[in-house]
């Protein structure tokens, strides 16, 4: 029996109330769970009167085999018979056995499924249509000007934002009665005054430290300079009230005398930017005029809302003809019964002796609300606030910190903080002591590091057995950005690459847990861990160009790789022979499968087939002309079996790399077909099917088994969880983090209702500001806790790789609010606080072995470059209706020459590329070669979208206009709209000065105009010279 802390034991041993375990990470507390089973067992209880939730399938599994190993190894053979029966689950596999127990109560039918995530969104997309083409054929008045204010292309936008917004309804629980209420609710005075007083709150917060930054750079400054800003500021400095306060903001501070300080300079910038974000919050004049606003939007939402109580009615209709839910649904089944029925409540709490919940901290409202149901005083909760990071799955770390803050009190249960950690070495743990008490407090973070979750060294070994000279604090290696050369995430590749062979050549000792002795280090004692996957290819070719062995963990998406774009193609290609459908998606479709890794045909070669009409007698056109002649008859299985047979798709997996990966891609794809095919879908549905998936927001995760081999490990912070490594690496703490979501103009908010924008004045109401305020408090509470847990999968030794730093802050205690709730970066986080740590810091003066040859090495390129990018092919091609259609494109019509169309090719492909960018979150499209890679960043990081990134993004904006009877027809590269203006961009490969370009452009501008009633100017953007070049049209 090992040997138990005080604290542990107490946490084994405590029963008659509900009790919260507090455990940092290295506690102990998976052990301290499962020993209490064991206890509990021992003691008489049976296992399956024991109710154990987690959160994931792979948790459950292990507990369920520890478990196992304590009976077995106690030889209590009864509970051993008893534990296969019992509920060690997840709680959507619990709530999907309650629901299936008890549907003749729900009157449903107990073989209920769980409902195709994509199936569930092409019908949603389905009811939509049919809901707005009723309001259409209505000629709806109310539904009129609904569309007149959220719609500016067409109605696809406002469509996906219903989608969304039922989305995040469908966690509200009671969500009938809500939204029947919603409008009578919502509108009533005392509401929303209560947001006018939380939003004058936010201003006072942010009026009050604007004052301090003036006064704190008024003590920085001489006598001259002083009375200068003095006099400019001292209304606002004076001011009380709003009206007051708005008014004294329009005061600019003078320009710096000669030699400031650059802490003076940079306070005065900090200064600007926090007076344009007040001023951006003080909107209106008055603040009545803020209440005025909201009561405006009640004949948009009254309209949002009938739309979305029929999309949800017919949803359910749907849902239950099927008898397929959602996991949200079944959860809220679970509710329904033990809230309605009492028979089954009672029956439920009289079958468990405990609820034990691990990972508590992870716990969504739902699942807390069906646990109170069929809890009585007997619920052991296991979590550790700090390592909440699933905020994306809905889960609510404020669960855990009101109970902790209750149970501190004896208020309903008891908390039993764990704080020793047996997992690293006291540098380990001092390091993150002494970084995380000054970036995470109760405000931001979620719990107060200082007060009880702060850890405390436990692993006495590492003093004694496990003791070693090498240096084991945390070091931070520092390089120089002054060469352009290089990219930040090479550098910081082959910096790491570097010092791990350094840490091998100097034999370092690590301390081996499981034969408990000390050893020479091996790559498998080493981590790598990354805040996203995007970097994880240039790993893999910048280790094995230097001979380091390496494995990438990462989770699969399969939408991700591009063979589910290539299985679609090859469904989608059969259904348009079959249709004779030879249009412009066939070309583009037969393009991807020809220069794909199933046909490998030359670029020139395709263009003349298809431009000559020859591509009847290619290999590809034959395979599936022949295989369409029984499409009729086949089943969907029944051709994917054919294509893969035909295409010899599995044998030619080789040229692509890694085919374990494919091939277990091509298996899920096989399953969900045979699915599919099982809810009697046709071969054309199927393919309609794999075209939504291709083009939804929905991820497909695969499990993919992770490699133990003897190499370096890469994963994301999120996958290290529940992980450790001797020597962790981290890296990448410059790229920004995502904030996306508060772009959203419509949408839900469970604080705040349903937001919209301000329809007359064109801008955001108090309800987003105060959204987005919120979200920026939890995400960076959620960033800090991800770098804790990030950091505390370290055992021995943390290395920190980031770019030098010139200007940091002194700190004594806590980092501001201010400051922290800008930070934007991992790298934010850390120089906020490196003066504490400027003794960790190695400056690299010279990375070694930095080269681009690893660039040149095969394989892996091999793999980028077997993307399938179709070619965009020329409009007068395909042009319909040419008598009578004006076209704003540039005429090329003229025979080209084998250059020329590799030129032609080239062009278009970045192009198609520029228009997978995703511009407002610099997202760059999957599978891209590292070359193109740089180039997509470039253009993302062009100072052009820094100085427009207040305005509305429109890609590929196709119109159609009438004047003087001649129908206009164009599709604008990019268009971007503001308030007062608007901008067209034109991708062009390099030849600006072309004047067909130009009267190109003059027709979008005329249209634009026309369009929006304001000025419009053009850029082009030369793709090879990589910038904007500002038009002037005559």
């Amino acid at each position: 029996m090992p040997k138990f802390t005080e604290e542990q034991q107490r946490a084994i041993d405590l029963e008659g109330e509900n009790i919260l375990v507090s455990a940092g990470a290295g506690s102990g507390k998976t052990a301290v769970l499962s020993e209490r089973v064991l206890r509990k067992v021992m003691g008489g209880v049976p296992v399956n009167q024991l109710l154990i939730l987690t959160f994931t399938k792979k948790a459950a599994s292990e507990m369920k085999e520890r478990i196992r190993k304590k009976l077995r190894k106690a030889n209590l053979t009864h509970q051993l018979e008893l534990l296969d029966s019992s509920f060690i689950t997840t709680f959507d596999a619990y709530s999907m056995a309650i629901v299936k127990k008890y549907a003749d109560n729900l009157n449903i039918s107990s073989n209920l499924e769980v409902m195709d995530d994509v199936i569930l969104s092409l019908k949603e997309d389905e009811i939509i249509d049919e809901i707005f083409k009723e309001y259409y054929d209505k000629k709806d008045i109310n539904f009129y000007k609904f569309l007149d204010a959220f719609t500016f292309k067409d109605d696809k936008e406002i469509k996906t934002k219903i989608k969304k917004m039922v989305a995040s309804l469908d966690l509200v629980l009671d969500l009938d009665d809500y939204l029947n209420s919603y409008l009578d609710n919502y509108y009533k005075e005392e509401n929303l005054n209560g947001y006018l007083k939380e939003y004058l709150k936010l201003i006072m917060e942010k009026d009050n430290y604007l004052k301090k930054l003036i006064n704190d750079f008024l003590g920085m400054i001489d006598d001259k300079y002083y009375n200068k800003v003095i006099d400019i500021t001292s209304n606002y400095l004076a001011s009380t009230d709003y009206s007051e306060i708005r008014e004294g903001l329009s005061f600019k501070i003078p320009n710096l005398p000669k030699g400031s300080e650059e802490d003076v300079k940079n306070l005065k910038k900090e200064i600007n930017n926090k007076q344009a974000e007040l001023l951006e919050l003080m909107v209106y004049p008055k603040e009545e005029d803020y209440i005025t606003s909201l009561k405006n939007t009640y004949p948009y939402v009254s309209m949002l809302l009938e739309i979305i109580k029929k999309l949800r009615a017919r949803i359910w209709e749907y849902k239950t003809k099927e008898n397929a839910y959602t996991f949200l649904d079944i959860e809220k089944l679970a509710i329904k019964l033990v809230k309605e029925f009492e028979e089954v409540r009672e029956e439920l709490k009289n079958s468990y002796q405990e609820i034990l919940i691990d990972e508590y901290q992870d716990t969504n409202d739902i699942q807390e609300t069906f646990i109170s149901y069929i809890a009585k005083n007997n619920v052991y909760m296991v979590g550790d606030i700090k390592q909440s990071i699933y905020r994306f799955r809905n889960a609510n770390p404020m669960l855990f910190q009101e109970k902790y803050d209750n149970y501190k009190v004896h208020n309903g249960g008891t908390v039993i903080d764990l704080s020793k950690n047996f997992r690293s070495r006291k540098e380990v743990i001092n390091t993150i002591n002494d970084l995380f008490c000054h970036i995470m407090d109760q405000e931001i973070g979620g719990a107060n590091y200082l007060d009880g979750h702060a850890m405390i060294f436990g692993n006495l070994t590492y003093e004694n057995k496990a003791y070693v000279e090498d240096n084991c604090d945390m070091e931070i290696l520092s390089y120089s950005t002054e060469d352009k050369e290089y990219e930040t995430r090479e550098k910081e590749a082959f910096l790491i690459a570097s010092d791990i062979k350094k840490q091998i050549a100097s034999k370092r000792l690590v301390f081996d847990k499981d034969k408990e002795i000390l050893r020479e280090v091996d790559y498998q004692d080493i981590a790598i861990l990354l805040d996203r996957s995007t970097d994880f290819t240039l790993y893999k070719q910048i280790f094995e160009y230097l001979g380091i062995p390496i494995t990438l963990w990462q989770s699969e998406n399969a939408k991700a790789a591009y063979d589910l774009e290539i299985v679609k193609n090859l469904f989608l290609l059969g259904k348009k022979i079959y249709l004779h459908e030879f249009d412009t998606t066939f070309k583009l479709v037969y393009t991807s499968l020809a220069r794909s890794f199933l046909y490998s045909m030359k670029d020139a070669l395709i263009y003349h087939d298809l431009m000559d009409n020859n591509y009847q007698e290619s290999k590809l056109y034959q395979d599936f002309k022949e295989l369409v002649s029984d499409y009729e008859i086949l089943s969907p299985i029944t051709y994917f079996n054919k294509i893969l047979e035909i295409t010899d798709y599995t044998n030619k997996l080789t040229k692509i790399g890694t085919v374990a990966t494919y091939r277990a891609r091509i298996e899920y794809f096989y399953k969900m077909i045979s699915n599919l095919e099982k809810k009697n879908k046709t071969l054309l549905e199927v393919t309609d099917y794999l075209e939504s998936l291709c083009d939804t927001d929905l991820e497909v995760k695969l499990s993919l088994s992770k490699s133990d081999s003897n190499s370096v490990k890469v994963m994301t912070i999120h996958t290290s969880k529940g992980l450790e490594y001797p020597l962790c690496y981290f890296a990448g703490f410059s790229k920004k983090f995502n904030d996306s979501d508060n772009k959203e103009t419509v949408f839900f908010d469970r604080n705040y209702g349903i937001v919209i924008p301000d329809i007359e004045k064109t801008c955001d109401l108090i309800t987003k500001k105060l959204v987005v305020a919120k979200n920026r408090q939890e995400d960076i509470s959620e960033k800090i806790r991800l770098f804790y847990v990030a950091l505390t999968r370290a055992r021995e030794k943390i290395i920190i790789v980031m770019p030098e730093q010139e200007e940091v802050k002194e700190v004594e205690d806590i980092v501001a609010k201010e400051e922290r709730l800008n930070y934007h970066s991992f790298m934010d986080m850390m120089k906020s606080v490196l003066l504490k740590f400027s003794n960790n810091i190695t400056n690299i003066k010279e990375i070694e072995n930095i080269s681009k040859d690893y660039l040149n090495r095969k394989g892996i390129v091999k793999e980028a470059k077997g993307e399938m990018k179709p070619l965009s092919f020329i409009d007068s091609n395909y042009r319909l209706e040419e008598e009578e259609t004006l076209h704003f494109s540039k005429e090329t019509v003229e025979k080209k020459t084998i250059k020329e169309i590799e030129l032609m090719e080239y062009g278009s492909h970045i192009h198609e590329l520029l228009e997978r960018c995703d511009i407002e979150n610099k997202v760059l499209p999957t599978n891209i070669t590292l070359k193109e890679e740089k180039l997509l960043n470039d253009f993302l990081n062009q100072e052009f979208f820094k100085i427009h990134n207040n305005m509305k993004i429109y890609k590929e904006y196709e119109f159609f206009d009438y004047e003087n009877n001649t129908r206009l027809h164009g599709k604008i590269d990019l268009l971007l709209v503001g308030n007062d203006n608007a901008i067209i961009v034109d991708y062009k490969l390099q030849n600006t000065q072309d004047r067909a370009y130009l009267k190109q452009l003059n027709g979008y501008k005329k249209v634009i105009e026309k369009k929006l009633s304001i000025p419009v100017t053009c850029y082009l953007y030369s793709i090879i010279d990589e910038k904007f070049i500002k038009v002037s049209m005559i």
